[in-house]
């Protein structure tokens, strides 16, 4: 497995006149910056997944040249689709208006059972990316309902959604909720990404991700309805990382829905 890409901030500091004391009061994991992709969003750049990265860019440049950032919130999941657009998300407001940790405005919908492994993974970039994280217990539907009367400032909400998940084949990068919903702009960056070229760019970029990747789930919703990805499943019965499927039409077979 790839090494997580971590940077610690240590701080010293001297307690009642004791120089030796070390306190450590917090450490950050390393976001992407302009300059990780610089390589990839050049026009001489024609690999699948710089070409990937770039039709993201432009649908993120096209997110901030029409909403401003207290209107954009991102879906997050803890999933790894989601976890590519935000550490995307991150990159670009760092390029775009210089900032050095920007902060970004997540929505976390929580349906019933979640996986404490997914819990830890949220909480963990909550910390660690300075995102402000909206926890609504509730289902999608509800749970945008509340978001409207909550923070009635928010217009538009980024998420990972890729052609391969359910109901996606029609949508495009933008593309309004339908008319018996509550009404935001879902913004769907790498919505024509492939599952290989997720993994490419979590395990290039050394990003951390849901532990649960490593333990042979492809697709993580909630324990009622997720299982191991049996095409991951070893002679010994032990379970390959995500990464390793070879059969990307079966990213779903371990979900029920």
């Amino acid at each position: 497995m790839p090494t997580q890409k971590m940077t610690y901030l240590c701080f010293t500091i001297a307690y009642n006149c004791q120089p030796d004391l070390l306190i450590v009061l917090a450490f950050l994991i390393s976001s992407l910056s302009f300059s990780d992709l610089e390589c990839h969003l050049s026009s001489s750049a024609l690999s699948p997944l710089s070409s990937a990265i770039k039709c993201a860019w432009a649908v993120l440049h096209q997110t901030y040249d029409t909403y401003s950032e207290e209107e954009v919130c991102i879906g997050f999941t803890g999933g790894k689709d989601c976890t590519v657009v935000l550490h995307l998300m991150l990159a670009y407001l760092k390029q775009r208006f210089n900032y050095e940790f920007p902060k970004v405005t997540g929505l976390y919908l929580k349906g019933a059972d979640p996986f404490p492994e997914t819990e830890k993974f949220i909480d963990e970039c909550q910390k660690n990316f300075n995102v402000k994280m909206i926890v609504i217990d509730s289902c999608i539907k509800d749970g945008l309902l509340k978001l409207k009367k909550t923070h009635p400032l928010i217009k538009s909400i980024v998420m990972g959604t890729r052609r391969h998940d359910p109901y996606s084949l029609s949508l495009r990068s933008f593309s309004l909720t339908d008319s018996d919903w509550p009404q935001y702009m879902r913004i769907m960056p790498i919505l024509d990404w492939t599952y290989g070229e997720v993994w490419e760019f979590l395990n290039i970029f050394q990003l951390p991700y849901c532990t649960l990747y490593d333990e042979g789930y492809t697709s993580i919703g909630y324990t009622i309805n997720t299982h191991k990805n049996p095409y991951l499943q070893l002679s010994n019965g032990k379970y390959l990382p995500a990464y390793n499927l070879e059969n990307v039409t079966s990213e779903r077979v371990g979900r029920k829905n």
